[in-house]
């Protein structure tokens, strides 16, 4: 029987994915953690804790990696992300990284962004299609091109007018 196996690009990092027993995929989180120049001691023992375990989908799993097999701590891909956010910029961009620092700071504004979106929306947002316009909202927002911001607006049926929200800024989501 062939095995199929599926990789993941990370900041030119290849992340193997492995299917988990409880239906899951996951990736190694070590190389995710150098590649944004965190302590792995500390952040394997931070993503141990109960809470946190619990949170990620944290476990130990083996992976083929370098050639070998090897037993790593692995996290949810869906849960990369939410991992993502537990870790200061500030301390990423200390350590020398300035590309990493830059790329978490963007990840949690659009974090805040969304749930800005959310407060804006007064809980609307939990009907699922309006919470997926709302996340391409969010990503448009970041988009530098106005025309291709213009032409996303339209794809999910908003005018630019109507994001703006009577904006003088241009920013989709300001008050």
């Amino acid at each position: 029987m062939n095995k199929i196996s599926l990789n993941l690009n990370f900041s030119g990092v290849i992340l193997p994915i492995l299917d988990s027993e409880d239906g899951f995929q996951r990736v190694p989180l070590k190389p995710i953690c150098d590649v944004v120049s965190v302590d792995w001691e500390t952040q394997r023992k931070k993503v141990q804790s109960a809470y946190l375990a619990r949170r990620l989908g944290i476990c130990t799993q083996s992976f083929l990696w370098a050639g070998q097999e090897r037993e790593m701590v692995a996290i949810r891909i869906d849960r990369v992300a939410a991992y993502l956010t537990t870790i200061n910029p500030d301390a990423v961009r200390a350590a020398g990284n300035e590309a990493a620092a830059d790329y978490l700071e963007q990840k949690h504004q659009e974090w805040d962004d969304l749930i800005h979106a959310y407060e804006q929306q007064r809980g609307d947002m939990f009907n699922a299609g309006q919470f997926r316009k709302a996340m391409a909202m969010v990503r448009i927002d970041r988009m530098r091109d106005p025309v291709l911001k213009r032409l996303a607006l339209a794809e999910i049926g908003v005018s630019i007018d109507e994001a703006k929200q009577g904006s003088a800024t241009g920013d989709l989501f300001a008050a």
